[in-house]
């Protein structure tokens, strides 16, 4: 017998029109004022956090490369030692008739650091600006840029004529009491008395004069051998900072309308005296005409006689500063600094 299945009907649900009145509403978010005021204070305070130290680690890496610059020099004047068994001299006089032209360190040891062509070029036997400062050929090799020879945390100078240089030798104290131009400085701060003496003064004469302090001219009887500098070659200093000449500088603050002296790496008026100070003990950033002087912060940097580099503290007691400034003093530095 055959089952019959029921048949399925399907119906055809008439279709209705979507009704739009009772979808769910769409809700577009925007900002609100106080919420736009909070996220800028936000990244406001994140600058302020992080803009001085990505401002003191650029420092850091411009200090550096200062102190890469700084021990090159300090290299070349230990290889000059080791070829002319002399250390070199920290500046020259004119002495044309003698075959001998005014410059400073930096002309006597261009092979050393890599500056032969330079070398080639640069006639000793003439002043650094040309016979009677008229233009010659030491002239224009002085605005050749040796990069190096500049610290790059110095600010660009106006109107250099080139060949810029922040690296300089200090020769030594000048004692106002012998010299009515310049005061007698740390007299009241250092308590060896004995150890300033007048200018000139007999046995003790060279107490008070750095590494390269007397080696004004090229004669064997002034010039000086790493083996007198006795209190070590560790501890002594040799190269210097003087940074931002021509333009003046004071605590620095560009001083308007100035400008200093010893411009150039071969200006023999570049090599200086200390004879200034800031009180309070600060020996150094107190200006740059013809001291000291450096655009870090807290200090400068200093080539030792063994051509290490140090940065020291503005704060470093002037005792120790002095005998760290002494090449022969017998001053042997014992403490930190």
């Amino acid at each position: 017998m055959e089952v019959t299945r029921p048949r399925r009907v399907l119906r055809r649900v008439p279709s209705r029109p979507l009704d739009r009145s009772v979808s769910p509403p769409t809700c577009r978010r925007a900002f609100t004022l106080v919420e736009l005021l909070v996220v800028i204070a936000i990244i406001g305070v994140l600058v302020a956090l992080l803009l001085p130290a990505i401002q003191a680690a650029r420092e850091a890496a411009r200090r550096m490369s200062c102190s890469n610059g700084m021990r090159q020099v300090g290299l070349a004047v230990l290889n000059y030692e080791i070829a002319q068994k002399k250390l070199p001299p920290a500046w020259t006089p004119s002495d044309l008739a003698a075959g001998m032209g005014s410059s400073n360190i930096m002309a006597h040891i261009l092979p050393y650091f890599e500056q032969q062509a330079i070398a080639d070029q640069y006639d000793l036997s003439e002043n650094f600006s040309g016979r009677n400062g008229a233009a010659a050929q030491n002239k224009e090799l002085l605005a050749s840029e040796i990069p190096f020879l500049k610290c790059p945390s110095t600010p660009e100078p106006s109107g250099a004529g080139g060949g810029a240089c922040d690296y300089s030798v200090c020769i030594d104290f000048i004692n106002g009491a012998s010299n009515a131009k310049d005061k007698l400085i740390r007299q009241d701060l250092i308590s060896d008395r004995g150890r300033i003496n007048a200018w000139g003064d007999g046995a003790n004469e060279y107490r008070w004069f750095s590494m390269l302090g007397t080696n004004r001219e090229l004669h064997d009887d002034l010039r000086v051998s790493l083996r007198e500098v006795t209190d070590g070659t560790s501890t002594t200093m040799m190269f210097f900072e003087d940074s931002g000449r021509p333009d003046s500088w004071r605590n620095g603050q560009l001083v308007a309308e100035g400008t200093v002296s010893g411009t150039g790496w071969g200006n023999p008026d570049s090599f200086f005296s200390i004879h200034d100070e800031c009180g309070g003990g600060q020996m150094m950033n107190c200006h740059n005409n013809n001291e000291i002087y450096s655009f870090h912060t807290g200090g400068c940097n200093y080539v030792m006689g063994d051509a290490s580099v140090h940065f020291i503290q503005e704060s470093i007691d002037p005792e120790i500063f002095t005998s760290l400034f002494t090449r022969n003093a017998d001053d042997l530095v014992s403490s930190d600094w």
